[in-house]
């Protein structure tokens, strides 16, 4: 139940970064946010890159989690700038400013995610120091 809606909250949270992003800023509201429109989109991205986290890194090693994290901020980039050349179709003007807020907030949401991910993940053994263990040998021997 929890996976589903994490999974739930994580589309849920695409969705509206997509439709914010293709509908006409109506009354320049993301103008006067705080940061104005750069701030909104490193933001906007930040908080997707965490949404996804909750629903890609349930029951994976410590190793596997890094990589579906770097993974979720690729994957938010290229949403980023797909979103950016498609804007041109529409009531928006593309942007490779934003282009680049977005990266920015993949990057800062995937940094701390990384770093819930070492306080929670370190709790968890990977695969190898697991592996270990059930040979009877101590964590990290054979890992060099």
């Amino acid at each position: 139940m929890a996976r589903t809606l994490a999974w739930l909250l994580a589309v849920a949270a695409t969705g509206s970064v997509v439709v914010g992003s293709l509908l006409p800023d109506l009354g320049g509201a993301v103008e006067r946010s705080p940061g104005g429109d750069k701030g909104a989109h490193l933001f906007a991205y930040a908080v997707l890159v965490l949404c996804w986290l909750p629903a890609i890194l349930g029951g994976v090693s410590a190793r596997a989690g890094y990589r579906r994290i770097l993974a979720a901020a690729a994957a938010v980039v290229a949403l980023g700038w797909v979103l950016e050349l498609v804007q041109g179709w529409y009531a928006r003007t593309p942007s490779i400013g934003d282009g680049v807020a977005n990266l920015a907030g993949a990057v800062i949401g995937a940094a701390l995610g990384s770093a819930v991910w070492a306080r929670l993940g370190s709790s968890r053994p990977d695969r190898d120091t697991a592996a270990a263990a059930s040979r009877g040998a101590a964590p990290g021997e054979g890992q060099r």
